[in-house]
């Protein structure tokens, strides 16, 4: 797409201009977090832990570098571009799977789901738990089988109704019932 140099732009050149932008600035801003961010931070934690201006750690923490989690503009656009990524390939897999169904065997759709759920800020509490999917999964699951088990026996009697009452036209054809 070709920008114009001019200070009126639509919502579509300012969006392009954005994300170039932050393309540029993410590989930049990820260095300055991995080489100097993460490492001044932890510094200071360590420092204030040993001055004892912080809870201790636990036990399953201690001893180990911490990873950080920057939330500014950068590191949202870098996640907004996962994001995307992954969006833009489930649906390239749905439309390539009606000429090739066997492509749906691939994507974990439930962790895809979580994984956008997370790049996107959504709140933890906004999702089921796994063990609450699996609930829902098998109330549907059952469900339905109830479904499919009341149609087979509305299928059987109508077909039981069918036969006697072709039986009792044979009968009354003067037909004898074959055994």
């Amino acid at each position: 797409m070709e920008l114009k140099e001019s200070p009126a732009m639509t919502a579509t050149e300012v969006a392009e201009r954005t994300e170039r932008t932050m393309r540029l600035m993410s590989a930049t801003a990820g260095r300055v977090q991995t080489e100097v961010l993460d490492n001044i931070i932890q510094f200071a934690v360590n420092a204030m832990l040993r001055q004892g201006q912080l809870l201790e750690l636990p036990e399953s923490v201690q001893g180990q570098d911490l990873d950080f989690v920057y939330t500014g503009p950068i590191p949202r656009a870098q996640k907004a571009e996962i994001a995307n990524g992954i969006i833009q390939w489930l649906m390239e897999i749905a439309q390539l799977a009606e000429l090739f169904p066997e492509m749906l065997d691939i994507p974990d759709t439930d962790q895809a789901t979580r994984t956008l759920a997370e790049l996107r800020g959504v709140p933890a509490d906004l999702t089921k738990t796994e063990d609450e999917v699996e609930e829902v999964r098998n109330a549907r699951a059952e469900q339905q089988q109830q479904m499919q088990e009341a149609q087979n026996i509305q299928m059987g009697g109508e077909a039981m109704k069918a036969a006697g009452e072709g039986a009792q036209a044979a009968q009354a054809a003067g037909l004898e019932a074959v055994q």
